[in-house]
């Protein structure tokens, strides 16, 4: 079927795939929330596009991930290091496996971030530069 020169297809939503968050205030001392979607599960944290992002508007969740994905990556540096890669290729696969976790999204999710998990990622920026070298490192504290 087509309407205004668009194709209108008989889509349906997949209930066991959808996820409900309430969103609400961290200082608000009594919860009330609404009641819960038939059929529909209920968290307080979830992943869209790629970010973690809980009830409250947190973000804590995905700077976890992100470190923990990264200090994996920087491990395989290490190894790649080792074997002998060139600090050209080093800076490339950095780029490509590191620093584009990240910065994906950053301006979402980096105004957001608590101390604890600022420290957390300049120590990764100071493994990475132990690792490669300062050059592009140097880019995601600016």
């Amino acid at each position: 079927m087509y309407c205004c020169g668009l194709m209108i297809t008989s889509c349906q939503v997949n209930l066991s795939k959808c996820k409900e968050i309430v969103f609400s205030r961290p200082s608000v001392k009594l919860d009330i929330l609404p009641d819960p979607l038939a059929d529909i599960e209920r968290v307080s944290c979830a992943k869209l596009l790629g970010v973690f992002i809980d009830c409250r508007l947190k973000f804590t969740e995905h700077v976890d991930y992100v470190i923990k994905i990264s200090n994996q990556r920087l491990y395989l540096l290490q190894q790649l290091r080792k074997q002998g890669l060139s600090d050209k290729c080093l800076d490339a696969v950095f780029c490509l496996i590191i620093l584009s976790i990240i910065t994906y999204a950053l301006s979402a999710w980096g105004g957001y971030v608590t101390k604890d998990n600022i420290n957390s990622l300049i120590l990764i920026s100071l493994i990475s530069i132990r690792l490669i070298g300062p050059m592009y490192v140097v880019v995601l504290f600016i």
